[in-house]
């Protein structure tokens, strides 16, 4: 009698990954880490897998030229690149691919990044291309969304588009932002409990001003009887902080930016560290204070989700006010002997 033959389901499975990080990891894509990709192969090595070839034959049909049929593995990111880009903006966009790739592998799909161009003439080009290649949506950062809104709409309408923007500006497609306002109202209530009552903010230079006012507006709203705390100036200098942290004598302060955290830093010395201080960025480094940052990658594995409705259903679930699709509690704590917030436990 003769064996079942072993599948990629069947190794997909023993894995307990998506059949798309199977195949890929099995023909050494490189968007599958090392790692992953020889622990597959040596799993379906043990199990006994066997490419098929008349599937493979049936494949290489279906891709000759007219004789490929749309498919709904695929997903295109489309990025604005600068000439130019700050350690933030890196670690952002770093963040949220990394969110992407692991959430359309979990799916099923995959996942292929393009530069979006400047003219809208090239982008129409693009989109045209896109589309012919059968791609089943596409990402959008916030940049690239400014530019496809610009260029104007075509063909490519059936394929379904979802933005990534931290900040939660408004635009023409759905958008997945972060959750600043559910952020800021868990930390106050952190603080709170964690017995702080004179908290003051420092916003960096570089943290975008719409997110800075979230985070504002929710810890005033979060605080008992109305948030007593000052505002340290986006553009002041960093000699000013020491007056301003004498002045307003604050117990804990919250921060938004490593240039904050080296200006808080410099003056230890005036201002003892038992001043909680909580580094909350987007993306927040808890190596010398309490860190609370935003889950860039939940953020990457909500837009799949978000595309997954898109694809599948044909419609997105109900957004909010905003034309959002915010996360709620998505974000990490990292803890150190000097943290401020001791209860503060980690969501994801």
């Amino acid at each position: 009698m003769q064996q079942n033959r072993i599948r990629l389901k069947d190794v997909a499975e023993a894995a307990q990954v998506s059949v798309a990080t199977v195949s890929l990891a099995l023909r050494g894509h490189r968007r599958i880490p090392a790692e992953t990709r020889e622990m597959i192969r040596k799993l379906a090595r043990r199990l006994g897998y066997r490419p098929d070839p008349a599937m493979g034959a049936l494949a290489a049909y279906r891709n000759r030229a007219g004789n490929r049929a749309p498919s709904l593995e695929c997903l295109a990111l489309l990025r604005r690149r600068k000439e130019e880009e700050t350690d933030r903006e890196v670690e952002l966009v770093a963040g949220m691919v990394a969110g992407l790739e692991t959430g359309s592998g979990e799916a099923g799909f995959h996942l292929e990044g393009f530069a979006c161009p400047e003219e809208p003439r090239l982008v129409r080009a693009l989109l045209r291309t896109l589309h012919q290649r059968g791609m089943a949506g596409i990402f959008l950062d916030a940049g690239s969304a400014e530019l496809v809104a610009e260029a104007g709409m075509g063909a490519w309408e059936r394929m379904p588009a979802v933005v990534l923007d931290p900040s939660g500006r408004p635009g023409n497609f759905p958008v997945v932002a972060l959750d600043a306002a559910g952020n800021g109202l868990r930390l106050a209530r952190s603080l709170v409990e964690a017995g702080y009552r004179r908290p003051a903010l420092a916003w960096g230079k570089e943290t975008p001003p719409l997110l800075a006012a979230w985070w504002e507006t929710a810890l005033r709203l979060g605080w008992p009887g109305g948030f007593a705390g000052e505002t340290f100036p986006r553009e002041a200098e960093a000699a000013d902080l020491r007056a301003w942290l004498d002045r307003h004598q604050p117990d804990v302060v919250v921060a938004t930016d490593p240039e904050v955290e080296e200006r808080l830093a410099a003056v230890g010395r005036r201002v003892p560290l038992e001043i909680g201080v909580v580094l909350a960025e987007c993306a927040g480094r808890p190596e010398r204070f309490t860190g609370i940052r935003t889950n860039l990658g939940g953020l990457g594995a909500k837009a799949v989700e978000l595309m997954r409705e898109l694809v599948f259903r044909g419609e997105p679930p109900a957004e909010d006010a905003l034309g959002r699709y915010a996360l709620a509690g998505v974000w990490q704590v990292g803890k150190t002997a000097r943290s401020p917030v001791p209860g503060v436990a980690s969501e994801n």
